[in-house]
């Protein structure tokens, strides 16, 4: 593909911070992140609540909140019921910018995007990313596209899957070939193919974060480049400076984007366990199946990792895999004695209520202000004892976070960690952990967890140098600014705003281009999962280190 044909490369890394990336150039180890930083502008990426992939990238791609585009978690409990389904890119509520540029004649290539199954039905071709649940060709559209990644097969597929591995000695040359063999994949859709736009996104610095984030935050820079988190940066800027060379042209705006960023973590805290002892939640009474159960993962810890894997490919059938990842909320409460549980990691609270639910003990009335009073003053009391400081800084209503017609779906209050650093699990996918430090558990190593802070990079065509790091940055804003770099303007029931202030010369005026209109009829047909597909992405979510 000629350079000068792209318009516009927009790579994603999934999880990147510039808490990693800032050391490693200053240790002269990412030279061409540090020349696009040089070159243009760049600043911290606020993104959503949670900072989850398929809520963020779904932000991202539509400029809307989830209040409008529907998507809060990996899953959503079904109206009417405690159970839960996982989610896909057929439940997004809104067009994103890919079809808009579509409407106006403009080709992209969108590869490795998280909630695009199944894939995107544009010009030029879509490679749905981690919500695909077989790596064929229904992942790909058209589907014979599918055969330039065909040998993604040798590396596992698109998805890197470290469980089983447990040092960084291990894990390094199956992380370093999975980003070479994607390197690889993404030049040759990119040769092959006549496209105005072209977006990759790199998970494995994701992948990566969420088992070996191994080291203390005032690490040296050199030395941090010696950890798998530094290897895995500087293997994605070799990749990502092979696709530079090979397709940015003169004429190509770049943007380097990522949905969230990644920090340490400083302890867990199990919020339904907190819930418990607060009397506003109550365990159902538990059984001698999931006693046993409980017995097997102590004794699975004990294990060798290849006796791990044995056992995973044995005993996870997907009658269980379905059971524990989709309905395993009605089998752990006692509802008549529930009055609000966590629903969503990271602090989503749903209020078992009257009308909603099928054994709703809260009435309309009054109800949420009483319990958000409740956990207000319990949270106070809530104390990390490595600091003295309370672990939730603040608890919020969904109303206060998400604006539009879908805000129903959310939970309806949400706990704010403190310095966004402890984890919020929900217990309701696997059996609940009891013991004297089953409400909160210290970190006593080094964590990886999801931060609200990722980052933006922007340089090359029509991009102004800017020195300073930019402020103010949002998801939000990503889709209406790749809609301005080809002369169109959004239309106005998205929530982002274009970055115009990144641009300079004619891009940087007013576009007097019409606004956009989405289809007055739109409706995405939406494609649920089957039961075996459900299980697929349940455990290829687990493998990559989120369930």
């Amino acid at each position: 593909m000629p350079a000068s044909n792209l318009q516009m490369l927009v790579v994603g890394l999934d999880g990147a911070t510039f808490d990693v990336i800032n050391p490693l150039i200053a240790a002269g180890r990412l030279p061409v992140l540090s020349d696009l930083m040089k070159r243009g502008c760049h600043g911290k990426l606020r993104s959503t609540r949670p900072p989850y992939t398929p809520v963020a990238w779904t932000t991202m791609m539509t400029g809307c909140n989830p209040g409008k585009h529907g998507i809060y978690y990996f899953v959503e409990l079904q109206p009417g019921t405690y159970d839960a389904r996982i989610l896909n890119g057929s439940d997004v509520r809104v067009p994103n910018v890919w079809e808009v540029l579509d409407q106006h004649g403009l080709r992209s290539g969108l590869f490795n995007i998280p909630w695009t199954y199944p894939p995107l039905n544009i010009g030029g071709f879509c490679i749905s990313g981690m919500d695909a649940p077989r790596f064929d060709k229904t992942m790909a559209h058209p589907p014979q596209v599918f055969e330039q990644i065909r040998d993604a097969a040798e590396v596992g597929g698109l998805n890197l899957n470290l469980s089983g591995l447990t040092t960084q000695q291990a894990a390094w040359p199956v992380v370093q070939r999975h980003i070479a063999v994607f390197g690889q994949l993404m030049r040759k859709l990119a040769a092959t193919s006549e496209l105005d736009v072209f977006m990759p996104v790199f998970m494995q610095a994701d992948n990566v974060g969420h088992y070996f984030w191994e080291h203390e935050d005032d690490i040296a820079p050199d030395d941090l480049a010696e950890t798998l988190i530094g290897k895995t940066y500087q293997k994605i800027d070799e990749e990502l400076g092979k696709l530079l060379a090979m397709v940015a042209g003169p004429d190509t705006t770049i943007l380097v984007v990522s949905d969230h960023g990644f920090c340490r973590g400083y302890g867990t805290l199990n919020v339904n366990m907190w819930l418990e002892s607060l009397g506003l939640l109550k365990f159902a009474k538990e059984s001698s199946t999931s006693k046993l159960f409980r017995l097997g993962q102590k004794l699975f810890k004990h294990l060798r990792p290849a006796w791990k894997q044995a056992v995973r490919n044995r005993f996870w059938s997907k009658r269980v895999r379905r059971q524990r990842l989709c309905k395993r909320a009605s089998s752990h409460f006692d509802w008549e004695r529930t009055k609000v549980f966590a629903s969503i990691e990271f602090g989503g609270l749903t209020l078992n209520l009257q009308g909603r639910r099928p054994q709703g003990i809260v009435g309309p009335d009054g109800g949420l202000a009483e319990i958000r009073g409740h956990l207000e003053a319990a949270a106070q009391e809530l104390i990390d004892p490595a600091t003295d400081e309370p672990i939730i800084s603040e608890i919020v209503t969904r109303e206060d976070l998400y604006d539009g017609p879908l805000v129903e779906r959310a939970p309806e209050l949400w706990l704010i960690p403190r310095d966004e650093a402890y984890y919020l699990a929900l217990n309701w996918l696997g059996s609940p952990r009891r013991g004297e430090n089953a409400i909160f558990t210290p970190a006593h190593k080094p964590v990886g967890h999801h931060h609200p802070d990722g980052i933006f990079i922007a340089a090359g065509a029509g991009i102004r140098h800017i020195e300073q790091p930019l402020a103010g940055l949002d998801l939000l804003q990503i889709a209406p600014t790749i809609a301005h770099r080809f002369g169109l303007r959004l239309p106005r029931e998205v929530d982002g705003r274009r970055l115009q202030e990144i641009f300079a010369g004619d891009l940087a005026l007013d576009s007097d281009a019409p606004e956009t209109k989405w289809q007055a009829d739109f409706v995405r047909e939406q494609q649920q999962y089957t039961p075996e597909e459900a299980a697929m992405i349940g455990k290829r979510l687990q493998d990559l280190g989120y369930f």
